[in-house]
């Protein structure tokens, strides 16, 4: 479904645009860095709070308030760690020169 939305987006703006489609790649690289950091960075959130929630004996000892701070804070970290690079996106950005 978001396939299709996404093709209807680009037919419009390759009509719309004065330069057809100058911007596509820029705006095409920035989707699939997007998608991939913000993918990185729910694993990364799932992965804290997992870690955080089983070094809790019982699960009334777990301490909500540290697991989603700690959870929060690798989630923005992980999406300034993407800035650096992706491996997912680098293999795009050559591709169609």
């Amino acid at each position: 479904m978001g396939q299709k939305i996404t093709e209807k987006i680009r037919r419009y703006w390759r009509k719309k645009s004065p330069t057809r489609g100058a911007y596509e790649k820029e705006s095409k690289i920035g989707g699939i860095w997007l998608r991939a950091a913000t993918v990185r960075a729910i694993k990364t959130i799932a992965q804290t709070a997992i870690a955080t929630i089983g070094t809790s004996a019982l699960l009334s000892d777990v301490n909500w308030k540290i697991t989603i701070s700690a959870s929060v804070l690798s989630g923005i970290l992980s999406m300034l760690t993407s800035i650096a690079g992706l491996p997912e996106v680098d293999m795009y950005e050559g591709g169609d020169n």
